[in-house]
């Protein structure tokens, strides 16, 4: 098991990070962080962060420290609220590739200061699936450092990012076919729900195999999963058929309007 339980905890106004772990093992389950420098701090070590909030902290919401040959990094995020944070949603810093890695899977991040997802330092092994990384003030993801990227998005939503979608996403990083580039269309006001024709409704896919069963509300997953945090009982958006017009000639038959 994991060498440190942090549940059901509140973290707030503290002038680092909201909680600082360096366990060799760790698990921070249905907690909020805000008003922190740093929303939750990591320094060569697990650890999984699910179905946590983790919002209006100074700098990141999550920021992963690193080094050192043998140093071993494992972050997996899930089910995690990531939002109007000043610098970026989630940063990593890790100055040796490996076995380390990192996992987000069914996070929401959005509205932060700078980029989505930050990494910098050794290339490792990332994947971001069923996640939605949209409206920050810098780039969706942003990857710098050295070694054979190794970056693999699918299923996920990455939009409307100041600075673009990607940068420095090169082979052979894989940006996979199921991909959008659409608004969430979230409730609004500060809610993060799907909306009615969210694209991000029955768009991701089942990771179950990855422990995640239910949404950062408790609700359970279908076999359609969504996109995001938070799963919808509303229908998937309705899709139509694109009709082209040529105003030269008459008809739908002969091709007009």
């Amino acid at each position: 098991g994991a060498s440190n339980l942090v549940l059901h905890c509140r973290f707030q106004g503290h002038s680092d990070a909201g909680v600082y772990v360096s366990a060799a093992s760790n698990v921070v389950r249905n907690c909020a962080f805000w008003g922190n420098t740093n929303g939750l701090g990591q320094n060569s070590v697990q650890t999984i962060v699910e179905n946590c909030v983790v919002v209006s902290n100074a700098a990141c919401g999550i920021r992963i420290y690193g080094g050192g040959v043998g140093g071993f990094v494992g972050l997996t995020a899930r089910n995690c609220l990531i939002a109007w944070n000043g610098d970026s949603g989630m940063y990593v810093e890790r100055d040796n590739g490996g076995g380390n890695w990192f996992n987000v899977f069914n996070c929401t991040i959005v509205n932060n200061g700078q980029h989505g997802y930050r990494f910098y330092g050794y290339s490792c092994p990332t994947y971001i699936t069923n996640t939605i990384i949209a409206g920050n003030g810098g780039w969706g993801t942003y990857f710098t450092g050295w070694g054979a990227p190794r970056q693999y998005l699918d299923y996920s939503c990455v939009y409307g990012n100041v600075s673009g979608p990607h940068t420095n996403f090169v082979a052979p990083a894989v940006l996979g076919p199921n991909m959008l580039s659409a608004y969430p269309l979230f409730v609004g006001g500060g809610n993060f729900h799907l909306g009615n024709q969210s694209p991000c409704i029955d768009a991701g896919c089942d990771l179950s195999g990855a422990g995640i069963t239910n949404d950062l509300d408790y609700a359970l997953r279908t076999n359609a999963y969504d996109i995001g945090c938070y799963e919808s009982a509303l229908p998937p958006a309705t899709k139509y058929d694109v009709s082209y017009a040529d105003a030269a000639r008459p008809d739908d038959i002969g091709a007009g309007i």
